[in-house]
């Protein structure tokens, strides 16, 4: 079988090894770039309830609603309000929470309110990534002003 032509197994087994080693880096990057997009998914939603926040207190301030407990129309919708920023509630029916303040699907998040807090989480990450994942709103008191935060550093993988 000398004039036979044909692919040697050392060089399959190379050629095997190779598209191992390209499989591997592509996986790599991929998730790596999920990840990524996950972490600026969340700065962005954290970022945009701070402002949000700071425009509704504007605009509770404007209306005279600094009280205890107090509603602002928000396109005619109602938003709860505690010492002139947001309650930390969430959406039901017209009365609208800090979900809407930041336009999530609660298709993709986690939003759990209890107390005087408000927890947004994105549904894709698992129970323990959570913890690392989190933004929470803690309402104003008659001691302190509105609160937005996100642990440090915001772990979303």
């Amino acid at each position: 079988m000398k004039g036979t032509k044909g692919f040697t197994i050392v060089e399959l087994v190379i050629v095997v090894v190779v598209l191992g080693i390209l499989a591997t880096a592509g996986t790599y990057y991929t998730t790596r770039s999920v990840d990524n997009a996950r972490n600026a998914v969340v700065k962005e939603t954290y970022n945009q309830l701070q402002r949000s926040t700071a425009l509704v207190h504007v605009l509770a301030i404007s209306e005279g609603q600094t009280a205890a407990k107090g509603t602002i129309d928000m396109d005619g919708d109602t938003l709860g309000l505690a010492y002139g920023y947001p309650s930390a509630t969430v959406s039901k029916g017209n009365t609208k929470g800090i979900d809407y303040l930041v336009g999530v699907n609660l298709e993709d998040w986690n939003v759990k309110a209890s107390g005087h807090k408000v927890t947004l989480a994105p549904k894709a990450v698992s129970a323990a990534t959570a913890k690392t994942c989190t933004i929470t709103y803690t309402a104003a008191t008659s001691r302190q002003k509105a609160a937005v935060s996100i642990p440090n550093p915001l772990v979303c993988s």
